[in-house]
């Protein structure tokens, strides 16, 4: 179980909680409120930008840093981060979450030049946004048309990861690639789990139903967290269970279905 879930569990993962989803969680507090209003509206590019250039200064600090490391961390919480989430749990948030509109990827547009609506966005953004990013777009879609751009996404390779304002407000599903995601560089470039938490799972290889994709596998190349090598001189694929995320993109890319998502809780620690 992660530590989210301890703490503001019912019986399910925290991000599958409709309580979650409340705006009154917003309304009834101003702290929560402020935080939403800086990552939707106007400091949202500052936003993304600062947090990147904060990480990569706290990376300097050499032994100090390990000493704010847990400073750093209890921010995230407090602020804006996220947490990795297959496919099928995607779907779902879709589900209980309401006012469903789609934002431009600021850390794809800063960090890649690309404008790209994958910012599936819950709640009060969708008034707020028009507020303060006027000039920005943002299209409303329904829960069927955002399963149906999930699982678009999925096959190109997109992380999916649900994002909280002061936890455990849910307020999207970032869906973004490694080499653009500031959340995801913090938290693998500089050790700022918090900024982007693992998963609940991770992904395991039946290898009877490898077949190696005839000696260059294609789970290798999808996975975006260095966590499944093949090793010719053996034929075989390991999947390295501390590196794994448990995003599940490596199973779209199986032919074969030989890979699957477990609970992280049911393996050894």
């Amino acid at each position: 179980m992660c530590d989210i879930c301890e703490k503001h569990r019912k019986n399910v993962k925290w991000y599958l909680d409709p309580d979650n989803y409340k705006d009154e969680l917003v309304l009834n507090d101003k702290a929560r409120m402020k935080v939403i209003e800086d990552i939707t509206g106007y400091r949202l590019e500052y936003y993304v930008y600062n947090t990147s250039r904060l990480s990569k200064l706290f990376q300097k600090l050499g032994p100090l840093k390990y000493l704010l490391k847990p400073l750093v961390n209890k921010k995230a919480y407090e602020l804006h981060g996220g947490q990795v989430v297959p496919l099928e749990d995607a779907l779902q948030i879709v589900e209980i979450a309401h006012n469903h509109v789609l934002i431009p990827c600021y850390c794809r547009y800063l960090f890649g030049g690309e404008t790209e609506l994958t910012c599936l966005n819950f709640g009060l953004v969708k008034d707020l946004w028009p507020k303060y990013k006027p000039q920005d777009p943002i299209e409303e879609v329904s829960k069927k048309e955002a399963a149906s751009l999930l699982k678009e996404w999925d096959r190109k390779g997109y992380v999916h990861g649900v994002f909280w304002a002061k936890i455990p407000y849910v307020i999207a599903i970032c869906n973004c690639e490694k080499k653009y995601c500031s959340a995801l560089r913090n938290a693998l470039l500089y050790g700022i789990e918090n900024s982007y938490k693992k998963s609940h799972y991770i992904a395991v290889i039946d290898p009877g139903l490898c077949d190696l994709c005839n000696g260059n596998p294609k789970c290798v190349l999808k996975c975006q967290f260095n966590a499944i090598r093949f090793k010719p001189s053996s034929k075989t694929i390991i999947i390295d269970a501390s590196l794994c995320y448990g995003c599940g993109l490596c199973r779209e890319a199986c032919d074969r279905g030989a890979i699957k998502l477990v609970e992280r809780s049911s393996l050894p620690k």
